[in-house]
């Protein structure tokens, strides 16, 4: 007896977690900085504004961005260039927004095979 292929339900393309290179670079920038002026990433989040240092490890991982108004902040506490970061943060969204279109331009081409 043959087996039916069915077709996929999915309605939107699928989602990947985040890992652009300009993230990962603003992620190694913060967690250098960090570690060079003697600061847990506690400290830091405390300082932030934040009750929990999970923020922080998250940005250090690359798991979740920086908020943006934030940038300026984590540059004067931990004594770096924003300009630098920004754009750093520019080519993050550039990237993440160009991969988010390639995935859903290849799934709308699937459906329409």
């Amino acid at each position: 007896m043959a087996t039916r292929k069915s077709k996929s339900r999915r309605t939107s393309p699928p989602r990947r977690p985040t890992g652009a290179r300009a993230s990962r670079r603003i992620a190694d920038l913060l967690r250098e900085k960090r570690i060079e002026k003697n600061l847990s990433q506690n400290d830091l989040a405390r300082m932030m504004g934040y009750e929990s240092a999970q923020f922080v490890s998250d940005w250090e991982r690359a798991y979740s961005a920086v908020p943006l108004p934030k940038i300026i902040d984590l540059a004067k506490i931990l004594d770096f260039d924003h300009a630098r970061v920004f754009e750093m943060f520019v080519e993050f969204s550039k990237e993440r927004v160009e991969r988010e279109l390639r995935e859903e331009y290849r799934f709308l081409l699937d459906r329409k095979a």
